[in-house]
């Protein structure tokens, strides 16, 4: 079947933007001062993203993204390290987006908590030995950074060759599934006998496979200046993708993730949604939030408004389902 992309009024930014200024008494968006122009843009976007992100919590199947993280071999490292400070030096330049990994210096693992595709590192820890020159180390790939637009991973990421991945409940779970139980009862008062643990060094395993993961979008490197607090990109927050045991050869991942959409912002953006129903669902659910929140809105049609918003917000769950037919279980006949 030949596709139609033929359409009424074109679906952009700017024409979003023209119709909704209809409400403040506009011919157009130009017609309005920078700062209600502004603000009709804010309205358009919160509707764009409860698309992605509905008020029932059921999230479409348009507002996933398939994922594919290349993670690479082990790197190996030489360091110049200064006692008691967290900043490094390396001689080979490491990528960004695997803050979060860990880095083997000596016997003792840190973890690497920024660098901006540099030679210059920054540990979450600091160097607690003498100052050091051409330290030799080993930059474990166990963290990878994901886009600012992923909200959260589904579930069982691909470990491609191996299988589905587990999951870790959190990062301080992985530091448990580390430890070592070694006596009867906890030193803090707690319900129950929950046995104690001690660690070792070489509790992190460096040459298994990495079959568990966890996400993790807390600040590794939280700001420290005006210019930090100023910079966006320094101050997006960004899930990491990281996996245990620490990955000794080169691995690839696959997995799904939810995602916000990125703003609509020049006056050609097209938002993306299933059957072109920019019109039919983005457009009444931005007049309902004008209607209900702007100070200059005087018109006394908000319910007409807020109805045709509900019934726009009822086709948005009728859309959310692209696959209506679905097993109930799945297993493999006895003798497989």
């Amino acid at each position: 079947m030949t596709e139609i992309m033929a359409q009424g009024v074109s679906p952009t930014f700017l024409n979003l933007k023209n119709q909704l200024s209809t409400l403040l008494g506009a011919g157009e968006a130009a017609d309005l001062q920078d700062i209600d122009n502004q603000r009709i843009g804010i309205y358009i976007n919160q509707a764009y993203r409860e698309c992605y992100s509905p008020l029932d919590g059921y999230r479409p199947s348009w507002a996933t993204h398939l994922l594919g993280l290349s993670i690479p071999a082990p790197t190996e490292l030489q360091l110049d390290l200064t006692k008691d400070s967290k900043s490094v030096t390396s001689d080979v330049a490491v990528n960004s987006k695997y803050a979060g990994s860990f880095i083997k210096i000596g016997a003792d693992f840190y973890v690497l908590a920024s660098t901006n595709d540099s030679t210059a590192l920054t540990l979450v820890t600091p160097w607690t030995s003498a100052s050091a020159n051409n330290e030799s180390a080993t930059l474990y790939h166990s963290a990878h950074e994901l886009d600012r637009e992923v909200i959260d991973v589904e579930a069982a990421p691909e470990l491609v060759g191996y299988g589905p991945m587990s999951p870790i409940n959190s990062p301080e779970a992985a530091v448990r599934l580390r430890g070592n139980f070694s006596t009867d009862f906890l030193p803090a008062k707690l319900y129950g006998n929950v046995p104690s643990m001690t660690f070792t060094k070489t509790e992190i395993d460096t040459d298994k496979t990495p079959l568990f993961y966890y996400i993790d979008n807390s600040m590794l490197n939280p700001p420290d200046s005006v210019g930090d607090l100023q910079d966006e990109d320094y101050m997006a927050v960004r899930p990491r993708f990281n996996i245990f045991p620490l990955p000794s050869a080169a691995i690839s991942i696959r997995a799904k993730a939810n995602i916000m959409p990125l703003e609509l912002t020049n006056s050609a953006d097209v938002a993306r949604l299933p059957g072109n129903v920019v019109w039919d669902i983005l457009f009444p659910i931005a007049c309902a939030k004008l209607a209900l929140s702007d100070p200059r809105y005087n018109g006394g049609n908000t319910e007409a408004i807020l109805r045709t918003a509900e019934e726009a917000r009822k086709r948005l769950s009728s859309l959310a389902r692209p696959q209506k037919q679905k097993t109930i279980r799945l297993r493999k006949r006895v003798g497989w």
